[in-house]
């Protein structure tokens, strides 16, 4: 997956961090804030994806700083058989 610029962007982040930027938005959800980026399957992962494979989100590291966005993969599975 490629991340891609999301709509009302209010911060690139990661870069700093030796990682691709990633143009995130602040949003609320049921009054937890969060942040949302945008995602772009290449041609490859569009075929997979209408072939039943899942989108598959991982996040790099296994502590999370609060408040904090840890680096993330978005990716795209194998076709189930």
């Amino acid at each position: 997956m490629i991340s891609v610029q999301i709509e009302n962007a209010d911060a690139q982040i990661g870069k700093g961090q030796g990682y691709q930027n990633l143009a995130v938005r602040q949003d609320d959800f049921d009054g937890q804030v969060g942040m949302t980026s945008a995602w772009e399957p290449s041609m490859a992962e569009l075929e997979r994806l209408v072939a039943g494979a899942k989108v598959h989100v991982s996040f790099l590291g296994v502590t999370l700083i609060p408040g904090a966005q840890p680096p993330m993969l978005v990716t795209v599975g194998e076709v189930p058989a």
